[in-house]
């Protein structure tokens, strides 16, 4: 059963990861695999902790999978960075802004991987604390 739940899980971060990658028109992202990492976690523990919906296909409800993946992958998503310039003047503003707040983003990157962190490690509880309470 744990391994059909984590199959499953892994096809649905696949898929979410897939979307946010398309969104931000990137070919390579630092924390790739960590991003990959949180919305696998976040598709387990949905799947496992939300009360079955939706039709069955064996023992799996997808639903509650699907849903977990959508509200990690959209919290992600809300903490991410914009993308990157696409001509001259894009990258002169950029330029402009990235002066105005270096050190606010100092601040911002170290909060935001401390976020991830707990992020992960509450979502790995999640999942363990449900099978050792099963």
């Amino acid at each position: 059963m744990i391994l059909i739940e984590i199959g499953t899980a892994i096809i649905i971060a696949a898929i979410f990861y897939g979307v946010f990658q398309l969104m931000h028109h990137r070919e390579r992202r630092r924390g790739a695999l960590s991003i990959f990492l949180i919305i696998l976690f976040g598709a387990w523990a949905g799947g496992i902790w939300l009360t079955p919906l939706g039709p069955s296909y064996g023992s799996i409800y997808l639903l509650p999978f699907i849903l977990g993946g959508v509200v990690v992958s959209l919290i992600v998503l809300a903490f991410s960075r914009d993308p990157q310039p696409r001509n001259r003047e894009e990258t002169l503003d950029l330029l402009d802004r990235i002066e105005a707040e270096r050190n606010v983003e100092k601040i911002a990157f170290i909060s935001m991987n401390l976020y991830l962190k707990c992020l992960m490690i509450f979502l790995i509880l999640a999942v363990v604390l449900r099978y050792v309470l099963a």
